[in-house]
């Protein structure tokens, strides 16, 4: 009995150590489970980890190159690696690093590999490289040795830097002229300074600053000259102190303007520290600094104004004598004009109806005073056309030079069929002036050059002009008698001439009249000769008509 209940004690033992080590086989199945789970969990993340790798890998904007850390081969290379250098997958994969031509300057030999291989890192900041295309570019390249299934390899990042550097390259070059710039700017600031110091110190003109209530707070030397005062005296002075006008509200006026346009130019009166009144001619400007300032330049036109009082009465007697040397033309052209016509006719009489009684020389004396009663005439013609040129009324219009040459110089031939006269005209621009007045100065000249060629067998006329940028220079020459040049001043004055009555005809008005009608239109005139080479005339009509 005793045997049979130790046999039961002892199957009850086996039965609960059964039990409890299936406890463990079921904790045991439950833990494989839970393993099996997580390593499927972890074969996921690393796959999907692979996925999302491959994926940046082939979209990454960078280039990509993957070694062989124990070889230096190519195993891999990324799209825009192929892109950005312009080779083929096949010319990438399968070769070492140092045997691709386009790295030779950065991994020269096998030697800088091992260095890359025992110090598992390197960046070159800025390399050339050479696309396939013989393009050159600038990379940034950094290379990283790390372990992939037990196995080294190197992952080589290569961006393009080219646009970047030009742009920092631009940027310091910009940077470097601002910077030149400034200091320039620097310089000729502190030599304006330098100027503007001078110039107030040095300049004529009276300088000063005054603050919006009149308060003098500058002054130069050369308005406390003009004043009386001194320097000290004045910046204890304000604008009323030195004032001296019948009427301040003027002042105030003219300083309003200066407030509202920044700038304003006027006259007005100031006493000088002796009393004594002045007149001043005032530049003023506004300026902001110190809550609002007046930059004032002051010159002294007292004996401008003196001057101009002077010239008012000057004018007003010229007005007068005007009048008289009108009444005097009068005279002339109306008492003048009788007896010399008394003169011609009874030298006509006596030519005619007592011819028979004189000798040669009573009709060679008749002939002398008909002939001079004729040029006195046309002296006083002439006089009376100089005297009414400067009332005469100018209207300007366009005028074609070449038809009234043409025309004019026709005229001159008719009057002498005998004699051969050429004239040659080249490009001449249109002028702009009195059509009356300019065709006369063409008739003066014109006879002037066919009177003088006289002694030539042919005489040759030449009109020409040049362009200028604000007028036109035209010319009229011919090939005649000429003249000496020490006597050219003597050309365009009253009764001036160097040829006498009996060589050649004329009253000398003719260049004067032709210098006046010339400088009414703004002109000049002028002439050049030789004797018995020529002579060439000159004359300038504004393009503008001014």
């Amino acid at each position: 009995m005793k045997d049979e209940r130790m046999t039961k004690s002892e199957l009850i033992r086996e039965l609960k150590e059964l039990r409890h080590q299936n406890a463990k086989l079921e904790e045991l199945e439950a833990n494989r489970e839970h393993v099996e789970e997580e390593r499927k969990r972890a074969e996921d993340a690393l796959k999907n980890s692979e996925i999302r790798y491959r994926r940046l890998f082939e979209t990454a904007k960078d280039g990509i190159l993957i070694l062989d850390a124990e070889t230096g081969m190519v195993t891999d290379v990324n799209p825009f690696m192929i892109k950005m250098l312009g080779f083929s997958h096949e010319e990438f994969l399968g070769k070492k690093i140092w045997e691709l031509g386009f790295f030779k300057d950065i991994l020269r030999n096998k030697a800088n590999f091992l260095e890359l291989q025992q110090r598992e890192y390197i960046r070159y900041k800025d390399l050339p490289l050479e696309t396939a295309d013989g393009r050159q570019i600038n990379v940034e390249f950094v290379s990283n040795v790390y372990e992939v299934d037990h196995q080294k390899v190197i992952q080589c990042n290569i961006r393009d830097i080219t646009v970047r550097k030009r742009t920092v390259e631009e940027l310091k070059k910009h940077r470097d002229r601002l910077e030149k710039l400034v200091e320039e700017r620097t310089v000729k600031l502190r030599e304006s300074e330098r100027y503007h110091r001078t110039i107030k110190q040095t300049a004529l003109d009276g300088f000063w600053v005054n603050d919006m209530e009149g308060r003098i707070l500058d002054v130069n030397d050369s308005y406390c000259r003009m004043i009386g005062y001194s320097r000290e005296e004045l910046l204890k002075m304000s604008i009323p102190d030195i004032e001296a006008v019948e009427k301040p509200e003027e002042t105030a006026a003219h300083i309003k303007r200066v407030l509202e346009r920044g700038y304003d130019r006027f006259e007005t009166r100031q006493k000088r520290k002796d009393g004594e009144i002045i007149d001043l001619e005032v530049s003023a400007t506004y300026s902001g600094e110190g809550g609002g300032q007046l930059v004032v330049f002051l010159r002294n036109i007292t004996e401008r104004k003196a001057a101009e009082v002077e010239l008012e009465r000057y004018t007003e007697q010229l007005e007068a004598t005007n009048k008289e040397l009108q009444a005097f033309s009068y005279s002339v052209s109306h008492d003048l004009r009788a007896p010399l016509r008394a003169i011609q006719g009874f030298a006509k009489i006596l030519l005619n109806e007592q011819a028979d009684r004189l000798d040669d020389e009573g009709l060679r004396y008749l002939n002398v005073i008909s002939n001079s009663a004729k040029q006195m005439g046309n002296l006083i013609d002439d006089i009376l056309a100089f005297s009414r040129l400067g009332r005469k009324e100018i209207r300007k219009t366009r005028i074609d030079m070449i038809q009234l040459a043409e025309s004019v110089f026709a005229d001159l031939k008719n009057a002498e069929p005998e004699r051969s006269l050429q004239l040659n005209i080249k490009p001449v621009p249109e002028a702009k002036g009195d059509m009356t007045l300019i065709q006369q100065v063409l008739v003066n000249l014109l006879t002037n050059a066919v009177k003088f060629t006289r002694p030539r067998e042919k005489a040759v006329i030449e009109i020409g002009a040049v362009e200028e940028k604000e007028e036109n220079v035209y010319f009229i020459k011919d090939n005649g008698v000429g003249f000496d040049m020490k006597y050219v001043n003597k050309l365009f004055g009253v009764f001036q001439r160097l040829h006498t009555t009996g060589e050649f005809e004329g009253t000398g008005i003719g260049l004067a009249l032709v210098q006046r009608l010339i400088h009414r239109h703004g002109g000049r005139v002028w002439a050049e000769g030789k004797p018995g080479e020529g002579a060439i005339f000159y004359f300038t009509l504004p393009k503008g008509g001014e």
